[in-house]
């Protein structure tokens, strides 16, 4: 009789986690725990009330089942908040950083153009971008005006026009210009961008000011 009680109860048991899909919802730890500690009490059961042990296995295991469903759903009901809030944040931290790399307005300082620095202009070689497709800028001695179009990452100028004073630094002026009238791409990063030509080729290198 103890025997049959005993093999009722381990098929009333697993066959329960089979039916209800359970093993995809426990770890494999937890279901031997739980086994261990339910055979122990039916073994106990057992020598007192033979008779009463398999209607006792069938409500134990669905006190077990109902216990680790309502776990399981507790914590499902407690992670969403969570997760969507993490895919919030994410979702605002890259909205924000492509619209600062989609921002190119205000004013930059030429740090270098096509390759060399302008730290010996007569004066800071500078560009601003302004709001409307605007364009003007400090070539180290002229200064020059524009429009310009920026568009996911592509730049161009055109209109582009500037005084005629003569200065010391008109090499540096030179290679500004030829920057300027080779733009074809911008990559911004933070206070600092890179402008490149149609090849990919780096030719001024900005930092805002």
């Amino acid at each position: 009789m103890q025997t049959t009680a005993m093999a009722i109860f381990i098929a009333q048991l697993i066959d329960h986690y089979i039916k209800e899909r359970y093993f995809k919802h426990i770890r494999f730890e937890d279901f031997t725990t739980v086994m261990c500690e339910k055979l122990l009490l039916i073994g106990m059961n057992i020598a007192q009330h033979p008779a009463k042990t398999a209607v006792i296995a069938r409500k134990n295991n669905r006190e077990i089942i109902h216990k680790h469903r309502k776990e399981m759903n507790m914590k499902r009901i407690l992670g969403l908040p969570m997760l969507a809030g993490m895919l919030m944040l994410t979702s605002c931290s890259t909205c924000k950083k492509q619209s600062m790399n989609n921002d190119i307005t205000g004013t930059w300082v030429i740090v270098e153009a096509m390759g060399q620095s302008t730290a010996q202009g007569d004066s800071e070689a500078v560009i601003t971008f302004e709001a409307e497709g605007k364009l003007t800028g400090n070539s180290s001695v002229n200064s020059f005006f524009g429009d310009y179009k920026f568009k996911t990452g592509t730049l161009s100028f055109s209109n582009v026009g500037m005084t005629r004073r003569m200065g010391r630094s008109m090499d540096v002026e030179s290679r500004v210009i030829q920057a300027v009238n080779t733009s074809a791409a911008i990559s911004v990063d933070g206070s600092n961008a890179v402008i490149t030509d149609k090849n990919g080729k780096t030719i001024m290198k900005l930092r805002k000011k």
